[in-house]
């Protein structure tokens, strides 16, 4: 039997009622973009008609965090800029995916009204980032974050941080040099002592000598701008947690589950804040660590 069963429908959308307390993630182009529901043990994901044309897009993330005996509320808000690398993918038509809360068990409906010839890929962008960012912590497997890396002589390197801090500069300075993971979205799990990276399945990266498997994570850097190369070990773990979480997909649900992997791999992974100038010398700097 198998462990996760996703129903596609290629028809007519049903009609959802969605009330606007019940959003916990939207994110929007100027006329455009995507919503998510969590509402009566269902998780509903609403993908309107992109239009990569409209140009900057934002997204903002509802929800609660548990510290303690406490819960805090927070809200979020997140300007991006960058759909380059889906410009061949949009637009794409609307979809709407119900979910049941462990995310075991969904079923996609694909607009048929604007369907040619060729059935869409129900898992295609930004459908299957959405539902692994949500599955990895409701099984407890994992998280999904902002980030890109490099394998060096069997050393894995993450780089993390918000759209414009130079995670797809820094991959460009070590092609030729290293193995890529991937250059946008990386996924990490757990395995026995460690923590291994991995690049989204089915999204090929655009850089050459990508590795297809897990790759042991060694060092974790968040970057920077900075007029000379600039580094420093992040030894304040709590610190060090809210860094990680903010580049962190999966806190749209199972916060705790979240912040306890994101805990765990800070304790154990030496995380660092790095600032750099965009030229070749970061390679040697960083390899200068140890």
């Amino acid at each position: 039997m198998s462990e996760i069963t996703i129903h596609t429908k290629y028809s007519k959308i049903p009609r959802i009622k969605l009330p606007e307390k019940d959003l916990i993630w939207s994110v929007r182009l100027v006329r455009s973009g995507w919503n998510f529901y969590k509402s009566h043990r269902r998780l509903i994901l609403v993908l309107e008609a992109l239009n990569y044309r409209e140009g900057v897009f934002y997204s903002i993330v509802k929800g609660n965090i548990p510290f303690g005996k406490h819960t805090f509320r927070f809200e979020s808000k997140r300007n991006h800029c960058d759909f380059g690398a889906v410009k061949s993918q949009l637009p794409q038509p609307p979809r709407v995916a119900i979910f049941r809360s462990d995310f075991k068990t969904g079923k996609i409906f694909i607009d048929s009204a604007s369907l040619k010839q060729l059935l869409p890929n129900p898992l295609g962008y930004p459908f299957l980032e959405i539902f692994l960012s949500c599955l990895l912590p409701s099984l407890n497997k994992g998280a999904m974050f902002h980030a890109s890396g490099v394998v060096d002589n069997s050393q894995g390197y993450l780089f993390l941080g918000s759209q414009g801090k130079g995670k797809s500069t820094m991959l460009k300075l070590w092609q030729g040099k290293a193995d890529i993971i991937n250059d946008n979205h990386i996924i990490i799990k757990k395995t026995g002592d460690s923590f291994v990276a991995f690049p989204i399945p089915g999204r090929i990266t655009n850089l050459d000598k990508a590795v297809l498997k897990g790759v042991p994570i060694n060092k974790i850097f968040f970057l920077y701008h900075n007029s000379r190369n600039k580094i420093f070990r992040n030894k304040n773990r709590t610190q060090a947690l809210f860094m990680l979480l903010s580049n962190c997909f999966s806190m749209i649900v199972q916060q705790e589950n979240t912040i306890k992997f994101c805990w765990d791999i800070v304790r154990k992974v030496p995380c660092y804040s790095l600032g750099f100038i965009p030229d070749e010398r970061i390679v040697d700097f960083i390899r200068g660590l140890g």
